[in-house]
């Protein structure tokens, strides 16, 4: 049972606050059941009542700094979603953000960014669907790091970094992963002519990118700051091939 003071995940809610636990009566029984009392993050004033045992949501406790820290070390590994039939893709979705699991947000964030980068090398936007889930994911994601690890939700994407060979490191501050994580979009001739020391690069038939450290290379129609999904989709190296 969870204590007053503690925070929870809470369904699609996200990060809550137990605020206290209550007794309420429900229609058609004889007696009263204990119900949680919970504040959403960011609110002052809003309350959510949840039964402490058998509710329809999903409420667990948040994971330890270490288990998160755990988890961004294996980002490397862990998979993106199976989906064989597109008919199917909206429901794998789903699935994953009703479990309320870091590690399955990690999926859908990595799926939609390998889907992303397959559509643009033929030209095509990124779905409005695949946009909607990986701001849920985005954002369940990055509530629950900020609170474990003490940082600002909206740095949490540039405070995550990839360096060398698939390692994360904690060690950068925003201000260096800003400047100096950078992503180059161009035909293969262009990013030959570079000269350029890539992390990784993907190459396509009319399409190549690469992800590099230099902070001599300004932003541009070319050039941009590496986002956490580009660093995901690098350090697990996915192909963009499908």
């Amino acid at each position: 049972m969870f204590e007053t003071g503690e925070y929870v995940v809470y369904g699609r809610t996200g990060i809550c606050q137990v605020t206290g636990v209550t007794t309420m009566r429900v229609d058609g029984s004889s007696g009263e059941k204990l119900y949680y009392v919970l504040r959403p993050g960011g609110e002052t004033d809003g309350k959510i009542f949840t039964p402490v045992e058998g509710g329809k949501q999903v409420l667990r406790g948040i994971i330890t700094r270490e288990e998160a820290e755990r988890l961004i070390d294996e980002i490397p590994s862990i998979e993106t979603l199976s989906i064989e039939n597109e008919k199917f893709r909206e429901d794998s979705y789903k699935k994953c953000i009703r479990t309320c699991e870091c590690r399955d947000l990690l999926r859908i964030i990595k799926t939609i960014y390998v889907r992303k980068q397959a559509r643009l090398s033929h030209g095509k936007k990124t779905t409005a669907t695949d946009e909607r889930y990986l701001k849920l994911a985005e954002d369940h994601l990055y509530s629950e790091f900020s609170m474990l690890l003490d940082i600002p939700k909206e740095h949490m994407a540039d405070y995550i970094t990839f360096i060398n060979k698939g390692k994360l490191v904690f060690s950068e501050s925003k201000e260096f992963i800003d400047e100096n994580y950078k992503i180059i979009r161009g035909s293969k001739e262009m990013l030959d002519n570079t000269n350029i020391d890539f992390i990784k690069r993907k190459d396509e038939r009319y399409f190549s990118e690469g992800i590099f450290i230099e902070s001599g290379y300004k932003n541009s129609d070319n050039i941009s700051k590496a986002t956490l999904e580009e660093i995901l989709y690098y350090m697990g190296g996915e192909t963009i091939n499908d």
